[in-house]
């Protein structure tokens, strides 16, 4: 199974995202810049709706807090 590695903004925006680029690609361009925008907008979509994106995997790189930094904050 994937590791969450994105907060719920991340995921959020990154899902807003995806719609307004499907929305973009489908009803404003054509062609090849279309194809374009319906891939960023299919990745950007199910790396919202998963939580996992690979790019920051590989960078190490995480939005969610630390287990231990939301027990501190919790007391």
């Amino acid at each position: 199974m994937l590791k969450k590695n994105e907060n719920i903004y991340d995921r959020v925006i990154r899902i807003i995202i995806a719609l307004v680029l499907f929305y973009v690609a489908y009803f404003q361009v054509s062609g090849t810049t279309q194809i374009v925008l319906y891939m960023i907008a299919f990745v950007s979509l199910i790396t919202g709706l998963l939580g996992y994106c690979y790019l920051y995997s590989v960078l190490k790189f995480s939005t969610l807090k630390n287990k231990e930094e939301n027990k501190l904050e919790n007391q």
